[in-house]
This record gives C-alpha cells, sequence and structure tokens, in this order.
C-alpha cells in the first residue's frame, strides 16, 4: 500500500474544495456521497461495515479541527438556539 502524502493529500482536497466552493448544499452532498460511494464498493462487502464506519469516525475527528480553521478557536458563531454571539 502506498504511503500517504501530505503533499498529494492537501493537493487533491484544495481542488474538491474549489469545485465545491459556493454550491448548494445538497450538490456538495450528492458529490460527497457519491465519492463515498465509489470508496466502499472498491471494498469487498465483507468490508464494507467496517470502510463505513472508519469513514464516518474519521470525519467525526475532523468536523471539531475543521470547524476552528473556518470559524477560529470559538467554533461555529452560532449557539444552540440559533442566536449569533
Amino acid at each position: 500500500m502506498p504511503k500517504h502524502d501530505p503533499q498529494r493529500h492537501d493537493f487533491v482536497v484544495d481542488r474538491i474544495k474549489k469545485i465545491l466552493a459556493h454550491r448548494e448544499p445538497e450538490f456538495q452532498g450528492a458529490v460527497l456521497g457519491e465519492l463515498v460511494a465509489i470508496f466502499v464498493a472498491a471494498h469487498h462487502p465483507a468490508l464494507r461495515d467496517m470502510a463505513i464506519d472508519m469513514h464516518v469516525g474519521l470525519v467525526r475527528e475532523l468536523v471539531p479541527v475543521i470547524e476552528r480553521e473556518l470559524f477560529g478557536p470559538g467554533g461555529f458563531p452560532i449557539d444552540k438556539e440559533g442566536n449569533k454571539p
């Protein structure tokens, strides 16, 4: 298995971000959903649940990191009641 290349990873993520930027959430979700389905379908059927769990786990880990990158240390700028600080 090839070693993870952080520069190549960042390049690909940046390209995809630019393609999806300013698009409707439904469009973004459909594109990302299809890409994840391709990833999962490439695994043996017996391993697909594990692949989905691994993917969802990674997303859960990354959300707080990305949230801080997008909005700063305070995170998302709306509280649970929908009020802006």
